[in-house]
């Protein structure tokens, strides 16, 4: 990785639209992890959405520069 590329994603991070868009991936993060621990079972296909939506912002809110390198 260049220093000009994680010099990007340094700035990138550190963006006020990417601070937003993280606090609110992590709310839905908290919020959909609550719904499955009050009613996980009582319908399997949005316990099977909710948890593929609480993997996705996970991935987003976890990811790092070397995640994007090209082999």
């Amino acid at each position: 990785v260049s220093s000009h590329d994680r010099q990007e994603w340094i700035e990138w991070k550190a963006s006020p639209i990417t601070l937003a868009i993280k606090a609110e991936f992590e709310e839905r993060v908290k919020l959909f992890s609550e719904t499955l621990i009050t009613s996980a079972g009582k319908n399997p296909a949005e316990d099977a959405r909710l948890s593929g939506l609480i993997q996705g912002y996970r991935d987003f809110l976890e990811a790092k520069l070397e995640d994007f390198q090209e082999d």
